[in-house]
């Protein structure tokens, strides 16, 4: 659908889940067409940015050389890389990673899957809203999983945290 409309896939929930980026149009052929071939969810978004497509590649490119002059470290410990689930440790990684990420899909399900792997067992989602952590408790139930949304204080969170990994 996304080729034959003009669009792309900004991010990868599952094998059944995407977010979609393009112009309106493209995205109301797209949903109509989805829901006539039995998408059990299919609604609009209010972003107006096609981030994380190839449409973005100039400001990618931008964001890059802006980040080689940066003084930065080496994360202090690995961080999995939005488009791939791959560990990044060092600078030069982080800054490719974090430029790639502006033009191409986010793999969330590539993502959890990665720190699952990793022995990753808590997690925070620190977005608006908690759509991730529900799509992380369907496919790992036996994971602990909140939103920031989910707490009323910065406490709360920090004690959530310090509960969930004792």
């Amino acid at each position: 659908l996304c080729i034959r409309y003009g669009a792309h896939i900004a991010i990868e929930n599952g094998d059944d889940h995407f977010v979609i980026g393009g112009a309106r149009p493209a995205l109301e052929q797209i949903a109509a067409q989805a829901a006539q071939d039995g998408a059990s969810t299919v609604r609009m978004l209010p972003v107006s940015i096609i981030s994380h497509t190839s449409v973005l590649e100039p400001a990618a490119l931008a964001f890059k050389e802006r980040l080689r002059g940066v003084a930065a470290q080496a994360p202090a410990f690995p961080v999995l890389a939005g488009i791939s689930g791959a560990a990044v440790d060092n600078w030069p990684a982080a800054l490719d990673s974090l430029a790639a990420q502006v033009m191409q899909a986010i793999r969330w399900n590539t993502c959890i899957e990665a720190a699952v792997e990793r022995g990753a067992t808590v997690f925070l989602e620190l977005g608006p809203g908690a759509s991730l952590v529900r799509m992380l408790q369907e496919s790992h139930p036996q994971l602990q999983a909140r939103s920031l949304s989910d707490f009323r204080s910065i406490d709360g969170v920090s004690r959530w945290v310090e509960r969930a990994l004792s």
